[in-house]
This record gives C-alpha cells, sequence and structure tokens, in this order.
C-alpha cells in the first residue's frame, strides 16, 4: 500500500459515515438488546470496512484504500453503535 494523505473533509467522507450509521442501526435494531451482540456487531462492521477499503487497493478495478474513507466507516459505524445502545433499552 502507498502511503496517501489522508483527506476527512470531503463529501464522500460523509455518505461513508451515513452508510455505516444506518447499517449498524438498522442491523442492530434486528439483534436482541445483549451488549455483546452490539459489541459483536460493531467489531464485525469496523472489519468490514476495513476489508473493504483492502480489497480495492489489491484488486483491478482502479479503486484505492483510502484510510479517510475506513476513519469515515468506523466513526458511523462507533455513532450508530453508541445511539443504538443508549436507546435500544427505550425502544423494547
Amino acid at each position: 500500500m502507498q502511503l496517501r494523505s489522508i483527506k476527512l473533509l470531503e463529501w464522500d467522507k460523509a455518505v461513508h459515515c451515513l452508510l455505516y450509521f444506518f447499517f449498524i442501526i438498522f442491523w442492530g435494531l434486528k439483534l436482541e438488546t445483549k451488549k455483546n451482540h452490539l459489541r459483536a456487531l460493531l467489531m464485525v462492521t469496523i472489519f468490514f470496512g476495513l476489508l473493504l477499503e483492502i480489497f480495492q487497493e489489491i484488486l483491478p478495478f482502479g479503486r484505492v484504500f483510502e484510510w479517510g474513507d475506513f476513519i469515515a466507516n468506523a466513526a458511523g459505524a462507533l455513532i450508530g453503535f453508541f445511539i443504538l445502545h443508549l436507546n435500544k433499552k427505550k425502544l423494547h
């Protein structure tokens, strides 16, 4: 992987953040209210985001790994996790 500058203030980072936010919210609403399930969902979601970025770098589709995308993915997942964690008991 080539070292690139991290750009976090671009519109696509907001899209990444929102997609992972809704990804974890909607999937998390289907899980039981146990904390371990939500933590596992968070870890899987962050790993999934990293794996997708790695695949973009190694597969021949003209895409590249971007730390900014990964950070935006993880931030969206974390925000969704905390909101879900705080409100899950109220929803059930």
